[in-house]
């Protein structure tokens, strides 16, 4: 197992540059997401189902990825470059809007993020009652 961040991923709040309205974001980026094969460029299929699952789609033609998704309900994002203070670009996920609200997620939720190569896991940590 490689070993990620300590911090866990939240639901954040951002402006939306074309509305100016307020929206729901989960946001990865470092240099960990190039361990398990999230790099730059490279498409991802982002399905919700038990929380919201990303998976690299490497090797495959762009139409055949488009199709798949389009077939499966999925969502396609790209992994975009992100400067970094570190002077080496770092590769950067947003997720924004439909995915966020169909996998029930509000603004302040934590979420667990469980990796493995070619797939990210992310679901809401549900509060421990005592």
């Amino acid at each position: 197992m490689i070993k990620t961040r300590k911090r866990q991923p939240k639901v954040i709040t951002v402006r939306d540059r074309q509305t100016g309205m307020l929206v729901p974001k989960i946001r990865l980026a470092g240099y960990w997401l190039h361990d398990f094969g999230f790099t730059i460029d490279k498409l991802v299929t982002v399905a919700v189902d038990d929380g919201i699952i990303l998976q690299l789609m490497e090797n495959k033609d762009y139409k055949e990825v488009v199709r798949f998704a389009y077939k499966n309900n999925m969502k396609l994002l790209q992994i975009r470059k992100e400067e970094h203070n570190r002077g080496e670009p770092r590769a950067c996920i947003d997720i924004f809007g439909s995915i966020i609200k169909r996998a029930e997620l509000c603004t302040g939720d934590l979420l667990t993020k469980d990796c493995s190569f070619g797939q990210i896991k992310l679901q809401k940590l549900l509060p421990l009652g005592f």
